[in-house]
């Protein structure tokens, strides 16, 4: 489901207590938070994983700054340590910021997702558009608690390993595709010169009919387009075009961990599943047992499977590779062949190829696929 928790690195850089007069030359940005005092001591953190900035800060009497250097638009992320060690974890919360200046937050310390922004034009799109999908996801969780007459239905987690839960998590899930794609189109129209809405748009506009993505897009401004969120919502259009059902996979070329050049081609004349994985990435590491046993059971009836990593880190992925032990081809993709041929945005995604290279079906869960490949074999 959507609802995701992650862990924060505990390393992380000294705060800076005053901006200077030279700091202002460098164009910095500055995020001045308020906060319940009862907070005080608590740790802030903020993160850039494009530019690569880190900075935190300690509460103090209510207050707290973060800085960075301002270079181009992009999106800076935020994470209260309290929030992390009260629930195992922090809701990712981030501010896209396009110039200098001062950033106000409102901070809520215990669900910083929750917290308010001012002052910051580029983040309006988005902070409108995450008020308007929660609002919808909250009727829709209402209606499916009253429906299931479970008040805790999306609390306890030992409803998890229900099979009647996967329906939840299903419809869920379908409803939140159907939510986001009703605000995104609403939003694009109300805020066509934004570089918020054109971050959103490039990560979370997949679900679109892609004649209405190509539409959306074509009303943003120049500026908004010639912005790295801009060209990244064209690539994703492109890609989406590239890996449609019915279309020739792309033949990409990518080393093994071996380190030798394995091309896709080379598996014509089977069914091919691509798993898109990562090594940081929990759900794909909780697909590797059944995807185990499907291979095991379809691996000498014309079926292979090819893992394909976007792992940053070489060394994250090799040392993942001989972790898990997977029993099929393991490839490294240094070159967002993901990205930009198969319109990866998030992780797992998986693409099953026919034997003849066209695309059957995108997104086919490891829960699914022994049912999936059964009936293709039959034909």
């Amino acid at each position: 489901m959507r609802k995701s928790m992650l862990s924060f690195p505990a390393t992380c850089m000294a705060l800076v207590i005053s901006l200077t007069a030279g700091a202002q030359q460098k164009k910095d940005i500055i995020f001045k938070g308020k906060a319940d005092p009862k907070y005080n001591g608590e740790k802030m953190q903020l993160y850039n994983n494009k530019t690569g900035e880190t900075d935190s800060a300690v509460i103090v009497n209510g207050g707290f700054e973060l800085h960075a250097s301002y270079t181009e638009p992009t999106r800076y992320m935020f994470a209260s340590n309290y929030e992390a060690k009260t629930k195992g974890g922090y809701a990712p919360f981030g501010i896209v910021v396009e110039g200098p200046g001062t950033v106000r937050i409102d901070a809520d310390i215990a669900s910083f997702s929750k917290s308010k922004v001012s002052n910051a034009p580029a983040h309006e799109a988005v902070q409108w558009y995450n008020q308007q999908t929660d609002l919808l996801d909250g009727k829709f969780e209402a209606a499916l608690i009253k429906k299931y007459g479970k008040p805790d239905l999306f609390t306890n987690r030992a409803y998890d390993k229900e099979e009647w839960y996967k329906d939840v998590e299903h419809a869920y899930d379908s409803a939140g595709d159907a939510h986001s794609n009703q605000v995104m189109e609403v939003m694009v129209r109300k805020y066509p010169n934004s570089i918020g809405a054109a971050y959103l748009m490039s990560v979370r506009s997949g679900s679109l009919p892609l004649s209405l993505q190509e539409e959306l897009y074509g009303l943003f401004k120049d500026r908004v387009k010639q912005s790295s969120y801009g060209k990244s919502t064209l690539e994703l259009i492109e890609a989406r075009k590239y890996s449609a059902i019915g279309q020739t996979a792309y033949g990409f070329t990518m080393n093994n961990e071996l380190g030798k050049a394995v091309e896709f081609a080379s598996f014509r004349g089977k069914y091919v599943l691509i798993d898109f994985w990562a090594s940081w990435c929990g759900p794909c590491v909780a697909s590797f047992p059944k995807l185990k046993e499907v291979y095991e059971q379809y691996k000498n009836k014309g079926f292979e499977i090819v893992g394909v990593s976007t792992d940053k880190s070489e060394a994250a992925w090799q040392t993942a590779v001989k972790k898990y032990l997977n029993p099929w081809p393991q490839l490294h993709d240094t070159q967002n062949i993901a990205g930009k041929f198969f319109a990866v945005k998030m992780l797992p995604t998986t693409y099953l190829i026919h034997p003849d290279g066209k695309i059957v079906a995108r997104d086919v869960h490891a829960e699914e696929l022994g049912a999936k490949l059964s009936e293709l074999l039959k034909q």
